[in-house]
Protein backbone atom coordinates (compact mmCIF):
# COMPACT_ATOMS: atom_id res chain seq x y z
CA UNK A 1 0.00 0.00 0.00
CA UNK A 2 1.45 3.36 -1.05
CA UNK A 3 -0.08 6.74 -0.34
CA UNK A 4 1.61 9.53 -2.27
CA UNK A 5 1.09 13.17 -1.33
CA UNK A 6 3.02 15.41 -3.70
CA UNK A 7 3.28 19.20 -3.79
CA UNK A 8 0.32 19.65 -1.45
CA UNK A 9 -0.29 23.29 -0.66
CA UNK A 10 -3.29 24.46 1.33
CA UNK A 11 -3.83 28.01 2.56
CA UNK A 12 -5.23 27.97 6.10
CA UNK A 13 -6.16 30.88 8.35
CA UNK A 14 -2.85 31.12 10.21
CA UNK A 15 -0.40 29.54 7.78
CA UNK A 16 0.03 27.60 4.54
CA UNK A 17 0.22 23.82 4.88
CA UNK A 18 2.78 22.22 2.55
CA UNK A 19 3.31 18.46 2.40
CA UNK A 20 5.47 16.13 0.32
CA UNK A 21 5.34 12.55 1.54
CA UNK A 22 5.34 8.96 0.26
CA UNK A 23 3.77 6.68 2.87
CA UNK A 24 4.56 3.01 2.30
CA UNK A 25 3.66 1.51 5.67
CA UNK A 26 0.32 -0.07 6.46
CA UNK A 27 0.09 2.08 9.59
CA UNK A 28 1.04 5.73 9.77
CA UNK A 29 0.89 8.20 12.66
CA UNK A 30 0.60 11.95 12.09
CA UNK A 31 1.75 13.95 15.10
CA UNK A 32 1.49 17.66 15.79
CA UNK A 33 0.01 20.27 18.13
CA UNK A 34 -3.50 21.65 17.80
CA UNK A 35 -3.81 23.85 14.73
CA UNK A 36 -0.81 22.29 12.95
CA UNK A 37 -2.89 21.11 9.97
CA UNK A 38 -3.39 17.42 10.81
CA UNK A 39 -7.16 17.45 10.25
CA UNK A 40 -6.82 19.57 7.11
CA UNK A 41 -4.38 17.01 5.71
CA UNK A 42 -6.79 14.13 6.35
CA UNK A 43 -9.67 16.09 4.83
CA UNK A 44 -7.59 16.77 1.71
CA UNK A 45 -6.83 13.05 1.34
CA UNK A 46 -10.48 12.13 1.84
CA UNK A 47 -11.65 14.71 -0.70
CA UNK A 48 -13.53 16.81 1.86
CA UNK A 49 -11.25 19.82 1.45
CA UNK A 50 -9.91 21.16 -1.82
CA UNK A 51 -6.17 21.92 -1.68
CA UNK A 52 -4.77 24.84 -3.62
CA UNK A 53 -2.29 22.45 -5.18
CA UNK A 54 -1.71 18.71 -4.82
CA UNK A 55 -1.19 15.35 -6.44
CA UNK A 56 -2.59 12.62 -4.19
CA UNK A 57 -2.84 8.93 -5.05
CA UNK A 58 -3.28 5.59 -3.31
CA UNK A 59 -1.50 2.83 -5.20
CA UNK A 60 -2.86 2.99 -8.76
CA UNK A 61 -5.87 5.17 -7.90
CA UNK A 62 -5.44 8.92 -8.47
CA UNK A 63 -7.37 10.98 -5.91
CA UNK A 64 -6.33 14.52 -6.74
CA UNK A 65 -4.34 16.32 -9.41
CA UNK A 66 -4.92 20.05 -9.37
CA UNK A 67 -2.57 20.52 -12.34
CA UNK A 68 -5.03 18.53 -14.45
CA UNK A 69 -8.08 19.97 -12.63
CA UNK A 70 -8.95 16.43 -11.56
CA UNK A 71 -10.57 15.40 -8.29
CA UNK A 72 -11.99 11.91 -7.71
CA UNK A 73 -15.41 12.15 -6.03
CA UNK A 74 -15.43 11.30 -2.33
CA UNK A 75 -17.75 8.30 -2.79
CA UNK A 76 -15.27 6.67 -5.21
CA UNK A 77 -12.13 7.05 -3.08
CA UNK A 78 -13.01 4.16 -0.73
CA UNK A 79 -11.74 6.16 2.23
CA UNK A 80 -13.20 5.72 5.69
CA UNK A 81 -12.87 8.99 7.61
CA UNK A 82 -13.55 9.32 11.34
CA UNK A 83 -13.55 13.00 12.40
CA UNK A 84 -13.13 14.31 15.92
CA UNK A 85 -16.64 15.72 16.10
CA UNK A 86 -19.90 13.77 16.07
CA UNK A 87 -21.06 12.68 12.62
CA UNK A 88 -23.92 10.26 13.37
CA UNK A 89 -27.47 10.85 12.22
CA UNK A 90 -29.43 11.79 15.37
CA UNK A 91 -32.78 10.61 13.96
CA UNK A 92 -31.50 7.07 13.35
CA UNK A 93 -30.74 4.29 15.83
CA UNK A 94 -27.21 2.95 16.22
CA UNK A 95 -28.04 -0.03 14.02
CA UNK A 96 -29.50 2.13 11.24
CA UNK A 97 -26.50 4.46 11.40
CA UNK A 98 -24.24 1.46 10.88
CA UNK A 99 -26.30 0.00 8.06
CA UNK A 100 -26.16 3.36 6.30
CA UNK A 101 -22.39 2.92 5.82
CA UNK A 102 -22.38 -0.78 5.00
CA UNK A 103 -20.82 -1.94 1.76
CA UNK A 104 -23.11 -4.84 0.83
CA UNK A 105 -20.77 -5.94 -1.98
CA UNK A 106 -17.76 -6.77 0.18
CA UNK A 107 -17.05 -10.43 0.93
CA UNK A 108 -14.15 -9.74 3.32
CA UNK A 109 -14.99 -11.06 6.79
CA UNK A 110 -12.95 -8.20 8.30
CA UNK A 111 -15.71 -5.79 7.31
CA UNK A 112 -18.69 -7.98 8.15
CA UNK A 113 -21.29 -6.50 10.48
CA UNK A 114 -20.84 -9.21 13.11
CA UNK A 115 -17.03 -8.95 13.15
CA UNK A 116 -17.01 -5.16 13.47
CA UNK A 117 -19.71 -5.20 16.18
CA UNK A 118 -17.77 -7.84 18.09
CA UNK A 119 -14.27 -6.34 18.22
CA UNK A 120 -15.58 -2.81 18.89
CA UNK A 121 -17.91 -4.22 21.57
CA UNK A 122 -21.00 -2.40 20.32
CA UNK A 123 -23.49 -5.29 20.04
CA UNK A 124 -25.30 -4.10 23.17
CA UNK A 125 -25.64 -0.60 21.71
CA UNK A 126 -27.32 -1.47 18.42
CA UNK A 127 -30.86 -0.57 19.46
CA UNK A 128 -29.88 2.57 21.37
CA UNK A 129 -30.72 6.13 20.39
CA UNK A 130 -27.44 7.75 19.34
CA UNK A 131 -28.28 10.80 21.46
CA UNK A 132 -27.96 8.63 24.58
CA UNK A 133 -24.40 7.49 23.79
CA UNK A 134 -21.34 8.57 25.72
CA UNK A 135 -18.47 10.25 23.88
CA UNK A 136 -16.49 7.01 23.74
CA UNK A 137 -19.49 4.95 22.60
CA UNK A 138 -20.26 7.53 19.93
CA UNK A 139 -16.79 7.33 18.43
CA UNK A 140 -16.83 3.55 18.43
CA UNK A 141 -20.02 3.70 16.35
CA UNK A 142 -18.45 6.21 13.94
CA UNK A 143 -15.38 3.98 13.55
CA UNK A 144 -17.62 0.95 13.00
CA UNK A 145 -19.57 2.76 10.29
CA UNK A 146 -16.32 3.71 8.55
CA UNK A 147 -15.11 0.09 8.65
CA UNK A 148 -18.40 -1.25 7.32
CA UNK A 149 -17.83 0.74 4.14
CA UNK A 150 -14.88 -1.63 3.47
CA UNK A 151 -12.35 1.19 2.92
CA UNK A 152 -8.93 0.84 1.32
CA UNK A 153 -7.73 3.68 3.55
CA UNK A 154 -8.97 4.40 7.07
CA UNK A 155 -8.33 7.91 8.42
CA UNK A 156 -8.82 8.47 12.17
CA UNK A 157 -8.55 11.98 13.60
CA UNK A 158 -7.31 11.70 17.21
CA UNK A 159 -9.42 8.64 18.07
CA UNK A 160 -10.23 7.66 21.65
CA UNK A 161 -9.58 4.00 20.80
CA UNK A 162 -5.97 2.80 20.64
CA UNK A 163 -4.48 2.37 17.18
CA UNK A 164 -3.09 -1.05 18.06
CA UNK A 165 -6.57 -2.41 18.78
CA UNK A 166 -8.02 -1.14 15.51
CA UNK A 167 -5.00 -2.32 13.52
CA UNK A 168 -5.33 -5.85 14.87
CA UNK A 169 -9.01 -5.91 14.04
CA UNK A 170 -8.40 -5.08 10.37
CA UNK A 171 -5.42 -7.41 9.98
CA UNK A 172 -2.62 -4.90 10.47
CA UNK A 173 -1.25 -6.21 13.75
CA UNK A 174 2.00 -7.00 11.95
CA UNK A 175 2.76 -4.22 9.49
CA UNK A 176 5.22 -6.47 7.68
CA UNK A 177 2.84 -9.41 7.40
CA UNK A 178 -0.49 -7.72 6.89
CA UNK A 179 -3.41 -9.77 5.63
CA UNK A 180 -5.55 -6.69 5.00
CA UNK A 181 -5.69 -4.42 1.97
CA UNK A 182 -6.66 -1.49 4.18
CA UNK A 183 -4.10 1.12 5.25
CA UNK A 184 -4.52 2.96 8.56
CA UNK A 185 -3.57 6.60 9.14
CA UNK A 186 -4.16 8.27 12.51
CA UNK A 187 -3.53 11.76 13.89
CA UNK A 188 -2.29 12.45 17.41
CA UNK A 189 -1.76 15.67 19.34
CA UNK A 190 1.45 16.22 21.27
CA UNK A 191 -0.47 16.71 24.48
CA UNK A 192 -1.82 13.72 26.44
CA UNK A 193 0.02 10.45 25.66
CA UNK A 194 1.84 11.96 22.72
CA UNK A 195 5.11 10.28 21.82
CA UNK A 196 4.35 7.06 23.69
CA UNK A 197 1.63 6.18 21.20
CA UNK A 198 4.09 5.88 18.28
CA UNK A 199 4.69 2.21 19.08
CA UNK A 200 0.97 1.52 18.90
CA UNK A 201 0.42 3.27 15.59
CA UNK A 202 2.99 1.86 13.20
CA UNK A 203 6.42 2.16 11.67
CA UNK A 204 6.06 5.52 9.98
CA UNK A 205 5.55 8.87 11.70
CA UNK A 206 4.70 12.15 9.98
CA UNK A 207 5.39 15.23 12.08
CA UNK A 208 3.66 18.55 11.44
CA UNK A 209 6.33 20.50 13.27
CA UNK A 210 10.10 20.17 13.10
CA UNK A 211 10.68 20.27 16.84
CA UNK A 212 9.04 16.85 17.12
CA UNK A 213 12.24 15.34 15.68
CA UNK A 214 14.10 16.16 18.91
CA UNK A 215 11.23 14.89 21.06
CA UNK A 216 11.19 11.55 19.26
CA UNK A 217 14.94 11.17 19.57
CA UNK A 218 14.79 11.90 23.30
CA UNK A 219 12.07 9.26 23.69
CA UNK A 220 14.21 6.66 21.89
CA UNK A 221 12.12 6.68 18.70
CA UNK A 222 13.52 6.76 15.20
CA UNK A 223 13.89 9.98 13.26
CA UNK A 224 15.21 10.49 9.76
CA UNK A 225 18.63 11.11 11.28
CA UNK A 226 18.49 8.05 13.55
CA UNK A 227 17.74 5.04 11.30
CA UNK A 228 18.76 2.31 13.75
CA UNK A 229 15.37 2.18 15.50
CA UNK A 230 12.11 0.72 14.24
CA UNK A 231 10.27 3.86 13.20
CA UNK A 232 10.80 6.35 10.42
CA UNK A 233 9.83 9.98 10.59
CA UNK A 234 9.24 12.64 8.02
CA UNK A 235 8.36 16.27 8.59
CA UNK A 236 5.41 17.74 6.74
Amino acid sequence: MKLEIRKLKLHLKQFTLEVNADLHCARTGIFGPSGAGKTSLLESIAGLRKPDRAIISLDDRLYENTEQNYSLPVRLRKVGYVPQDDSLFPHLSVRRNLLYGTNSKTEHVTFSFDHVASFLQIASLLDRDVRSLSRGENQRIVIARALLSAPRLLLLDEPCIGGERIAKAIGLADADGSVSDTALTMTYGLIRRGILDVDRVGKYVVSTRRRLRDSLAAAGKTTAANPNHNHKETVA
